[in-house]
């Protein structure tokens, strides 16, 4: 068996968790942002994880491309805007695993919001305490080969 297929037979259960979160979120008729990085892995990510939102049938969904590979405390801030005081699920594709985004995570999850990240990203911060549901092949042993955009379809298989 490839090694691949090891680490995501691994990650099942942080797939699930994920896949938890939208739904919940969908069927409490949440806001659901939608964060993808603006290239093709990120891109391809975003489409996953919005076909999943539009079949729970979500009803508030705003899906944003990213310029950046981090979110930033102004896109935290944009992000509260666009829920106007009511809390959601904030989910970043392909960005926000890194130290450069803290500070936005810290800000979106102070707000009541939860967070759900996947990257294939390598950080060197305890995503754990920042995110609600973090999905990366380096929690089990893989690493950037498996692309964030893959890692979405995966939760979106489920």
């Amino acid at each position: 068996m490839p090694e691949t297929r090891k680490v995501l037979e691994a990650m099942q259960p942080v797939f699930k968790e994920a896949l938890g979160l939208i739904r919940q979120a969908c069927d409490q008729k949440q806001a659901v942002i939608l964060r993808y990085n603006n290239d093709a892995d990120g891109i391809s990510g975003g489409l996953a994880i919005e076909k999943t939102l539009y079949s729970f049938e979500c009803n508030k969904i705003y899906a944003i491309q990213n310029n950046s590979a981090f979110y930033t405390a102004q896109s935290a801030l944009r992000d509260l805007n666009f829920l106007r005081g009511s809390r959601g699920l904030i989910i970043i594709v392909d960005c926000g695993a890194n130290a450069e985004s803290v500070e936005g995570l810290k800000i979106a999850k102070a707000a009541g919001n939860k967070i759900l990240v996947i990257d294939h990203h390598p950080t060197k911060v305890n995503m754990k305490e920042l995110a609600d549901a973090y999905c990366a092949p380096f929690e089990f042993g893989g690493g950037s080969e498996i692309p964030a955009g893959y890692l979405s379809c995966q939760v979106a298989r489920l």
